[in-house]
């Protein structure tokens, strides 16, 4: 993988912030080691990551570059949040007096 001198110093950057976000490190860190021509397997093994992680990531970044590396794609949740009429509903029950 080929990796220009601007990416190489963006990603060395994302890799160094010690307030950055995990994910978006070993990202970082998979792109860097790809980047010096080593085998899926040697660069899974150095980055901790799983072999279908680093062809993603290697394919992420082929794909979008950076910005590609640092968003995550979008998905919907997976349960629909409490709606307000239940939400007040659970409020009035835990204010009013118990039964019997």
């Amino acid at each position: 993988m080929i990796v220009n001198s601007e990416d190489a110093a963006r990603l060395a950057s994302v890799v160094a912030d010690r307030n950055g976000s995990l994910k978006h490190i070993q990202r970082a860190r998979i792109v860097l080691a790809s980047s010096e021509r080593l085998t899926v397997l040697e660069v899974a093994r150095r980055t901790g990551a799983s072999r279908p992680a680093v062809w993603r990531w290697q394919a992420r970044y082929a794909a979008e570059g950076v910005e590609g590396l640092l968003r995550d794609k979008t998905r919907p949740p997976g349960k629909a949040p409490i709606t307000t009429a239940v939400i007040a509903k659970i409020l009035a029950l835990t204010c009013a007096e118990p039964p019997g």
